[in-house]
């Protein structure tokens, strides 16, 4: 075998030969960057050639997050910082009326805690058994869902002390208070968590896996969830939802070429009251990369109201009841450098108000400080304040139309490092019972 590859190699090639070579590699190079290229834009001209292409362009970064994401180290989400401060701009007996339920990192990976505003204590914990996790979800255990990189997204606290949460791109799960899993749903489940009070359901968003229909773009959508058994009642496609609401044509096929990741919602939210403008179980969808809200009306598979911008990219859009919203807007402009990506603004939060046709933007100035990019979220608390996550800053901020930032908050976990945060949640102290975590969990003997 040796001596046949030596004969092969001490052959002497032509110049001609050598130099066609070389010029067939660049031509092939060119021709297959061109057919990514393609194929990453959205294009459907190769068929199924051009699947293949994807796959194999796909390959080596395939190899590199496998070989990352089984790494024990958890630096990625571990943050340089300062200290962990509460910033009292003013000091009013009322300013601290609630707790945060956080998504964050320490040295041992992802975890939740419930943190005292008022105390500042964490008052309790909550760590995903990630090993009963893989086995219960086989499907689920790579890239975001190692633990290097699980998140306990944007966790939802029930009553008893369970929570809700996904690992942002996996298996949605119900967690009890002593880290046991209730149930658990192996699909891909990402972004927002929300529980309608009145109907006791989950809404959550999800990708659909792959069919025919939508092999050539990610097909996002929501289910509505059975909470006690984990059940899903009822699935939506958003790509049904606006191809069957025939006026939504030209925003999805006439504006820019057609992207693979054309819709990517990021909250779905139940609106809770019926008035003059919209109807009880309506639904506020935010569709990212249209830079689009709509309110959707599942009993009657309709869209009842839309708006495109002047929010770029948004997340977390919410219904304030009589005709307003507000829009967590990040305003990145995607596909640029990212040094490019505020060419028009920065991330800010929109107030829309249907009744006078209205925009109002009353936190530019604690914008403009910011370094968020992507992933922040706004919790409303009255007229005047509200809970903001902003996620590239890793810290969360109370703030004010009249104070301004009233304080700030991030997991502080010394050594000049904190832990990054994923999509947390503000609870007014009236909408728990503080005194479930009290009782001490009893150990199971295996």
């Amino acid at each position: 075998m040796f001596s046949f590859i030596n004969k092969v190699m001490s052959k002497k090639v032509s110049m001609w030969f050598f130099l066609l070579c070389i010029f067939i590699g660049i031509l092939a190079m060119v021709m297959f960057g061109s057919a990514v290229r393609h194929v990453t834009k959205g294009g459907f001209l190769l068929g199924n050639i051009g699947i293949l292409i994807d796959n194999i362009a796909k390959f080596p970064g395939k190899v590199i997050i496998l070989f990352r994401s089984h790494s024990t180290e958890i630096s990625p989400q571990i943050l340089e910082a300062n200290e962990d401060y509460f910033l009292n701009d003013y000091n009013l007996s009322n300013d601290y009326e609630g707790y945060l339920l956080v998504s964050s990192y320490d040295n041992d990976g992802s975890y939740v805690y419930l943190l005292d505003v008022e105390s500042k204590k964490k008052i309790y914990e909550w760590r995903p058994p990630l090993k009963e996790i893989y086995k219960l979800a086989p499907k689920f255990v790579d890239g975001i869902n190692t633990p290097r990189y699980y998140r306990s997204q944007h966790p939802l606290l029930f009553k008893n002390g369970d929570l809700v949460f996904s690992s942002g791109d996996g298996p949605l799960l119900r967690l009890s208070k002593c880290n046991e899993v209730k149930w658990i749903i192996s699909d891909q489940f990402h972004h927002s968590i929300h529980l309608d009070e009145t109907t006791n359901l989950i809404y959550a968003i999800k990708t659909f896996k792959k069919s025919k229909k939508n092999i050539y773009f990610l097909e996002d959508g929501f289910s509505i969830i059975d909470p006690e058994s984990g059940n899903v009642l009822k699935e939506f496609s958003i790509h049904d939802i606006l191809t069957n609401n025939k006026d939504n044509l030209g925003l999805l096929y006439g504006v820019g070429e057609f992207e693979k990741d054309r819709y990517h919602i990021n909250s779905v939210i139940p609106i809770k009251y019926t008035d003059n403008f919209f109807e009880k179980d309506d639904l506020v969808i935010s569709i990212r990369n249209l830079s689009t809200i709509i309110v959707f009306r599942p009993k009657e598979d309709k869209i009842v109201w839309s708006q495109t911008g002047p929010w770029i990219n948004q997340h977390d859009a919410r219904y304030l009841g009589e005709g307003k919203f507000s829009i967590f807007s990040n305003n990145i402009i995607r596909g640029l450098p990212q040094s490019y990506e505020f060419l028009i603004d920065h991330s800010d939060i929109y107030f829309l108000n249907l009744k006078n046709n209205t925009i109002e933007r009353p936190f530019k100035n604690i914008f403009k400080k910011s370094k968020q990019r992507s992933g922040g979220i706004f919790r409303p608390i009255d007229d005047d304040k509200g809970i903001v996550e902003l996620h590239s800053d890793a810290k969360i901020m109370k703030i004010s139309k009249k104070y301004g930032v009233m304080w700030e908050h991030q997991n502080y976990l010394g050594n000049n490092k904190k832990g990054n945060i994923n999509w947390s949640r503000y609870i007014i102290k009236d909408n728990i019972n503080i005194k479930i975590f009290e009782k001490k969990c009893v150990v199971k003997n295996d």
